[in-house]
């Protein structure tokens, strides 16, 4: 069991932040106008350097007190290492509830230390061989760039075990397209689909198929987030799947000739996943209205619907 000694320190006295404090936050409104009200009601918790104290806990408290100008409360503790300090940490802040940014950062920390981190997923209230666990432990085999893309979109976790079969090159050719967009889980997925499926059929690199399809052009064009999305995936779905892409396409040819010439509009509103299609005409007077049924008859039995249906098949 670790031993304490109380201590008062003026703010200069503390001439560091140890690295264990690793979700340092600045203080808020609400804490520091509750220090200035009520003084300081927990401790810091500080270890004795060469020239003065280094900081283990309190970061926001520290932070808030040193732009009031106040004495601080603090506990000086003997810690024998990085590994231990780690835990003190967590253990001072178990009453917060991490998100996925904040896990990795502290598994980050404890990561190269060599020991058994099991307590530090129990601590953080991740259930042990849980799905989470398993999907934090592989994307800390990811670089450490990539953690970034997390705090904006942290439902990629889920893609951590494709990205870790990924090597180095491979990884950095996709990184920028998760950096400048923000992907949905599904379109994630499809995407790293896509581009194994190109990389098998090819026997190619996903860094090939990548430059090949040149998508860095693709994130230079004047387009929206998303119709940069989809036009990536469309290409990849075109280098994955081309025979059936071109009969989707000549799919897409027979319906604009079943409906040229006519007030009425055909789609499917699937996109080809099913055998439905969609007969859309606007009217506005009973004439109009007897022309479209006329119209919709010679539609019925044109020979672009023999047979039924109208999709392609892969």
């Amino acid at each position: 069991m670790l031993m304490y000694n109380q201590l008062t320190l003026e703010p200069g006295e503390i001439l560091e932040v140890d690295p264990c404090v690793f979700w340092a936050e600045e203080c808020g409104r609400v804490l520091l106008d509750s220090l200035r009200q009520h003084g300081q009601l927990q401790p810091l918790l500080v270890q004795k350097t060469a020239g003065g104290y280094s900081l283990l806990a309190g970061y926001k408290r520290f932070q808030g007190l040193k732009s009031l100008g106040r004495t601080l409360y603090a506990l000086q503790a003997d810690v024998a290492g990085p590994w231990e300090k780690g835990l003190i940490y967590l253990s001072s802040n178990l009453e917060r509830t991490p998100d996925t940014t904040m896990m990795l950062q502290a598994l980050r920390y404890f990561q190269p230390l060599g020991q058994d981190q099991e307590q530090v997923y129990v601590m953080m209230g991740i259930t042990p061989d849980s799905r989470q666990q398993l999907q934090l432990q592989a994307w800390l085999e990811l670089p450490h760039r990539w953690d970034t893309i997390l705090e904006h979109s942290p439902q990629l976790l889920a893609c951590a075990g494709e990205l870790r079969e990924m090597d180095t090159e491979d990884l950095d050719s996709l990184n920028p397209l998760f950096v400048e967009l923000s992907w949905s889980l599904n379109k994630a997925r499809k995407l790293l689909e896509l581009l194994n499926r190109c990389s098998r059929a090819g026997k190619i690199s996903p860094a090939w198929v990548i430059s090949r399809l040149e998508m860095d052009r693709v994130l230079q064009k004047d387009l929206s987030p998303k119709d940069k999305i989809q036009t990536i995936l469309n290409s990849l779905g075109r280098e994955a799947y081309p025979e059936y892409t071109r009969l989707q396409e000549q799919a897409r040819q027979n319906i604009r000739r079943l409906v040229a010439g006519t007030a009425w509009h055909c789609i499917h509103p699937d996109n080809f996943e099913s055998s439905d299609l969609q007969l859309l005409v606007r009217v506005r007077t009973p004439e109009e209205l007897d022309r479209a049924s006329r119209q919709l008859s010679r539609i019925a039995g044109s020979d672009l619907l023999r047979p039924w249906p109208v999709y392609p098949y892969e």
